[in-house]
């Protein structure tokens, strides 16, 4: 079973291969909103809101999911 800090990393890794993908859009739109640059800093933006303690396991889960 992968765990959260394995699922974040690779939710993270996706969106950074797959920039445009419908996967990557979602993810996005879900946890960063209409109004991003994409470039290294964003991507440590992103990983810092995926782990974020309050952040449901289910959240995380479903963006796993959709990648996968």
């Amino acid at each position: 079973m992968v765990n959260r800090e394995e699922k974040i990393e690779q939710i993270v890794q996706f969106v950074k291969d797959h920039p445009e993908s419908l996967a990557s859009r979602t993810v996005l739109r879900r946890f960063v909103g209409m109004d991003y640059e994409v470039n290294e800093e964003f991507y440590h933006g992103l990983e810092d809101i995926l782990q974020a303690s309050e952040l449901n396991q289910a959240e995380i889960d479903s963006c796993y999911d959709l990648i996968k």
